[in-house]
């Protein structure tokens, strides 16, 4: 128990950290499909490198003589900032450099002996995953995901569940986040909720079952 605790609280760090991050206002789009990687910052990830020493960079000079924008650099560099903060704070992040990714995994003894204590265990796992492009996945399981959508049916924002989430949301925009979370927790699965802020600063939502 005292290990779920803690991977909980280690994941609500995250969100806290992302949420520092865009704390800023921002108005939402809400979308069905991944939008993948935007057109004006396609093949950036070609200047990423990474290293235990300074983390996740992008070599500005280099992008700039391959005809990036100032703007889609900036960009990608506040992605990876997001990044290095999760790696730098979060006691079980775990960085790929190859895949350009740092994520929050569940702990392996998560679910080892934890079901005997209640009839009904989550189907799926917990746990949030950053990209180099701006897309971050918060996974739910179906517990957590029951829990997220009950949330949304009583009028509350998604604040705490979707990571960077902040400001309020509009009736249709609480329907919407809804119907598209209920359909991908079909059958008491676990549901993955995707987001991604636009370069107008529009925040993308969509969801994938686990």
């Amino acid at each position: 128990m005292r290990t779920r605790h803690h991977f909980i609280y280690t994941v609500m760090a995250v969100l806290a950290i992302l949420g520092f991050v865009f704390s800023m206002p921002h108005s939402y789009a809400l979308e069905t499909e991944n939008t993948g990687i935007p057109a004006e910052i396609r093949g950036l990830d070609s200047y990423i490198s990474y290293s235990t020493s300074e983390g996740f960079m992008l070599n500005d000079k280099e992008a700039i003589l391959r005809g990036y924008t100032q703007e889609s650099i900036n960009q990608v560099k506040k992605n990876l900032e997001v990044m290095n903060l999760i790696n730098s704070q979060t006691e079980y992040a775990s960085v790929s450099g190859a895949d350009l990714t740092v994520y929050v995994p569940p702990d392996s003894s998560m679910n080892s002996g934890y079901s005997a204590f209640r009839a009904a265990p989550a189907r799926g796992v917990n746990k949030v995953v950053a990209h180099w492009y701006g897309v971050t996945e918060t996974w739910m399981d179906s517990k957590a995901a029951d829990k997220f959508i009950n949330a949304l049916k009583s009028g509350k924002t998604p604040a705490g569940f979707i990571t960077g989430w902040v400001g309020v949301a509009t009736k249709v925009m609480l329907n919407s986040l809804i119907q598209n979370a209920t359909a991908a927790a079909k059958k008491g699965r676990g549901i993955i909720a995707y987001s991604q802020m636009n370069s107008v600063g529009n925040m993308n939502i969509w969801f994938g079952a686990q």
